[in-house]
């Protein structure tokens, strides 16, 4: 990708494509600074957790780095978990089973 910006930089020179080529490399500059902050911030996370299952017998990643990549997919969407068996205590009741009174 960098290689392609460093060839638009021969493209300003070109009275149409000049400011095209300006914001394009702004707007990379600015993905990369967001992709920075997100990465720090889901890496933090991903720590925050191993941290609070130190000790436990069920850990939900093994390891940092799968924690990372685990945390990234359920940021972006994809949300896949297996259902929850080892609960504590009653489940919350849903719309579905409230009571109805007439």
């Amino acid at each position: 990708m960098f290689v392609w910006l460093f060839l638009l930089n021969f493209g300003r020179g070109f009275k149409s494509l000049g400011r095209f080529i300006l914001l394009t490399e702004r707007m990379a500059v600015d993905m990369i600074n967001w992709v920075i902050v997100f990465a720090v911030q889901v890496l933090g996370f991903a720590i925050a957790f191993e941290v609070l299952y130190v000790g436990k017998d069920s850990i939900p990643f093994g390891s940092v780095g799968i924690g990372w990549f685990t945390l990234t997919k359920w940021t972006l969407g994809e949300v896949r978990t297996p259902p929850h068996t080892h609960t504590h205590g009653p489940l919350p009741r849903t719309a579905t089973t409230w009571p109805t009174h007439r």
